[in-house]
């Protein structure tokens, strides 16, 4: 109705393509998505970082239930361009806690988190946070171009009255298909898996060429070995904690030590009752502890422990019945590792549970978005500095501008263009010789 040509993919959303003989195009999946980090290559030596350095690092990634909305149909500035959803995040500027937090909030706070955690050449994000949709998009008119666009933000308009949704509202096997909730735990706990010998890292699914070469056999003690616990799959959380002055002190360091399975204790991410203890894996590392919180389980460390309370058990005991408790089954929305557009390998499900409206969830949050990545220098800026809020300004205005050439318009300078081509057409075309003689 309003494209005349594409690439050969074709439509990446509404299920992809069928192929021949219901379309032209060829046949391929939904395979429309939105990026957040670009590994490049799981080789060390080409730029990249290890596949298990990767999963062992997403324990530290805190991911929310990832509630979405589109914001706008945009042409990028391809010739002939792609067309792509947007999800930015809206109002770019948050100035404290008690504002509501913004739609889209999650797609950055969990990119600042992998641009802060993974540091390697070939990390990258082209243009966060866009889903293309059709590549080499070339319109019959520009009548036919404003018209589409016109018709896409209608479309929009009605998702933003439903207001951000759940990318996923049931457990996905890696090729999309609902599974049961035992089989989803069972896939998270493969998926986070702590690699501890060189001969997992060989079952690890590397491309064909990247996979890692045959190392040497290394001692008993300079192994990492696995540490079991109830759920392996929740990360320990990697926040700065702003610490007292005498925090470093053997009087800190008793405090804690003494911290036994039942205590209640103080962290930056709530207050909440000791499940178990984790003893620490290497010499550098101190021992964790998994607590409950209003909001699901976490593993915080022992210097992240603030206080203990064990006095306070009834007073949090009130506090965690007052807040709206989230089960960790249903939040199913989460972040996929994709090895290319066609084959997914790891699911990592959200583990920072809502509701996002205490005190010291908004601190985390805000602590996170208060920069953004500047594609441009390759450094954070203030939020709302950055390329993200610059793209997004450049989109807005291309659309306004865009809005402004209606199809009457558009007939108007038709109409206006016509005239000018016949008047010049009177004064150029060839007279007839005999005229030319008798004048």
């Amino acid at each position: 109705e309003f494209l005349f040509s594409t690439n050969d993919d074709g439509w990446l959303v509404g299920g992809g393509e069928p192929g021949p003989p219901v379309s032209y195009k060829l046949a391929a999946k939904d395979s429309a998505h939105v990026e957040i980090m670009r590994v490049g290559t799981y080789r060390k030596d080409w730029g990249g970082v290890p596949l298990e350095e990767l999963l062992e690092g997403m324990k530290d990634i805190l991911i929310p239930q990832i509630e979405v909305v589109p914001t706008a149909v945009v042409a990028n500035p391809d010739r002939p361009p792609e067309l792509e959803i947007r999800f930015d995040m809206e109002p770019e500027r948050i100035m404290d806690w008690k504002a509501p937090l913004p739609i889209n909030w999650q797609l950055r706070f969990i990119h600042n988190q992998l641009f802060k955690k993974f540091i390697f050449p070939s990390r990258f994000c082209p243009g966060a946070f866009h889903s293309t949709i059709l590549r080499k998009a070339e319109f019959r008119s520009e009548e036919h171009r404003t018209k589409y666009f016109a018709k896409c933000d209608a479309a929009i308009a009605e998702w933003r009255k439903k207001g951000p949704q759940p990318l996923n509202t049931v457990p996905r096997t890696l090729t999309g298909e609902p599974m049961e909730e035992s089989e989803a735990e069972q896939e998270q706990q493969n998926n986070l898996a702590i690699v501890s010998s060189s001969s997992k890292k060989d079952e690890l699914p590397y491309p064909e060429d990247e996979a890692p070469a045959a190392e040497e056999k290394k001692d008993d003690d300079d192994v990492i070995a696995a540490v079991a616990s109830p759920e392996p799959a929740t990360p320990v959380a990697n926040v700065d904690v702003a610490r007292s002055a005498d925090a470093g002190d053997s009087s800190s360091s008793g405090q804690s030590t003494e911290i036994q399975i039942g205590d209640t204790v103080t962290t930056p991410y709530g207050t909440g009752k000791v499940l178990s203890i984790v003893a620490s894996s290497t010499t550098e590392e101190t021992e964790s502890f998994q607590i409950e919180l209003p909001y699901g389980k976490l593993f915080v460390r022992l210097t992240e422990v603030l206080q203990k309370k064990p006095e306070d058990d009834e007073a949090a005991k009130a506090t965690n019945e007052t807040t709206q408790v989230v089960s960790p089954k249903d939040c199913h929305s989460g972040i996929w590792l994709f090895t290319d557009r066609e084959n997914i390998t790891h699911f990592f499900k959200p583990n920072f549970l809502p509701p996002y409206d205490t005190p010291e969830k908004m601190q985390i949050i805000l602590d996170v978005l208060k920069e953004e990545w500047d594609e441009e220098t390759l450094s954070w800026k203030p939020c709302g500095q950055g390329s993200m809020s610059r793209a997004k300004a450049a989109h807005d205005a291309s659309r306004n501008a865009a809005k402004k050439t209606s199809p009457q318009h558009i007939n108007q300078l038709e109409q206006f263009m016509g005239n000018v081509l016949s008047t010049m057409n009177s004064y150029c075309t060839p007279q007839n010789p005999t005229e030319v003689a008798e004048k």
